[in-house]
């Protein structure tokens, strides 16, 4: 894997020794679409823009999402605000 274009590793197949919970499941879910996402001809700034305007901005329509983070605190977004 080239430095220059980072992903994580998808989800591997059910029954390899780790313990499954649904909700790590559905986030390596995300990420390996997020990683899709990014494939291609894209530079570090294309990727960037693309989260910090393009994904925020859609977290941001979500009413849900936005209680949510008002219920909680900054540690338990585990530092991403």
């Amino acid at each position: 894997m080239p430095w220059g274009n980072p992903s994580l590793p998808p989800i591997i197949e059910a029954g390899s020794g780790q313990v499954r919970d649904k909700e790590k499941a559905r986030l390596n879910e995300i990420i390996s679409r997020v990683n899709e996402l990014f494939e291609g001809d894209m530079t570090d700034q294309d990727k960037l823009i693309y989260v910090n305007d393009v994904l925020v901005g859609k977290l941001l329509e979500n009413k849900v999402l936005i209680q949510q983070s008002r219920q909680n605190t900054r540690e338990q977004f585990g530092g991403f605000t």
